[in-house]
């Protein structure tokens, strides 16, 4: 092939003058080897490698976040579970004392009453008058009460009182200068506070 018809390869980015001659020639693509290559290559690997890892810690804190969320929430569910069922089991209680102490009162209520009267007596055994109340169903007991009275020495005047209000086993005893009673409903309402304090207590601590 003649040196005329000789052909040069130029690259896009070769610029010429009207002339034909060259002004300035295109920068040369960047080469790279088969080493280059593979160099890259294991990089992008070892870059995987390492974001695997990463995206799965960031993915366990995640669960392990919405779990101890869940654990949470369970544990509040169950102490109010527990509470309702120390509540339950705390009525069940109370009533069935009511309907043991209501058949205790039943059996033995006038001895409650003059066991009453009996402890109390040397209080008021020096008043002028001396009033008993008790429940219905329990007149009966003034003789019972006028004994108790004269083991005693009690000089004064007896009155043995129903009153309609009073349950049996329920007595209110008035010497002129103060009074005592002693009454079912009263027991109850301290035995119910007395649970209620305790729940309390126990749904604070």
């Amino acid at each position: 092939m003649s040196e005329a018809l000789a052909i040069r390869r130029y690259a896009f980015e070769t610029v010429f003058d009207a002339d034909g001659a060259i002004l300035s020639e295109g920068v040369a693509a960047p080469m790279y080897s088969a080493t280059d290559l593979e160099r890259e290559r294991q990089a992008g690997f070892d870059a995987g490698r390492h974001s695997e890892p990463a995206r799965a810690e960031a993915e366990a804190a995640t669960a392990l976040a919405a779990i101890a969320q869940s654990v949470a929430r369970l544990c509040e569910r169950t102490t109010a579970d527990r509470r309702a069922m120390a509540e339950d089991a705390a009525r069940l209680a109370l009533v069935a004392a009511r309907k043991v102490a209501g058949a205790a009162l039943a059996a033995f209520g006038e001895d409650r009453v003059v066991a009453a009267l009996d402890a109390a007596f040397e209080t008021f055994v020096h008043a002028p008058r001396l009033v008993v109340r008790v429940g219905p169903d329990m007149d009966g007991l003034r003789t019972r009460l006028e004994d108790v009275a004269r083991d005693h020495g009690f000089p004064g005047t007896l009155v043995v009182r129903v009153e309609a209000g009073l349950q049996q086993g329920d007595v209110s005893i008035d010497w002129g200068e103060g009074a005592m009673s002693l009454g079912s409903e009263e027991a109850f309402r301290r035995i119910d506070e007395i649970i209620a304090n305790t729940l309390s207590v126990e749904h604070t601590a």
